[in-house]
């Protein structure tokens, strides 16, 4: 079963390392051509020329997203503001947590009052 992983281990490695490897490119000689070399641009174009690049609004567009995640963040904050008022205003509410905390409370100090004798004898 090792063995198994041993040898397909570097064949695998060996196929990452090849797919990996830039394939070959095709050289064009230039030296001919009826242009001097240092005019030629690789792919530049008489079309390229003519376009223009629109205006880049990057900084405003961030801001715009900026403020529109900002806006959506308060509008959540004012969400949960509006829900825990709506809990402390509940008296009945307040007044059921406040009977199960004290439960509780309750049951844990008379399982500690029975555990201390248990615990005091070992």
């Amino acid at each position: 079963m090792t063995s198994r992983y041993l040898v397909f281990l570097p064949l695998f490695l060996s196929f990452v390392l090849i797919s990996s490897l830039p394939a070959p490119q095709t050289e064009t000689d230039y030296s001919n051509s009826d242009e001097d070399d240092l005019d030629y641009y690789g792919d530049y174009d008489e079309d390229s020329a003519a376009i223009t690049p629109s205006q880049d609004n990057g900084l405003g567009d961030l801001l715009k997203l900026g403020a529109g995640l900002a806006e959506g963040f308060l509008a959540l904050l004012g969400e949960k503001v509006k829900f825990i008022n709506g809990l402390i205003a509940n008296e009945e509410l307040r007044e059921q947590v406040g009977s199960t905390i004290s439960a509780g409370l309750n049951f844990t100090g008379q399982v500690a009052r029975a555990a201390a004798p248990v615990v005091s004898r070992r």
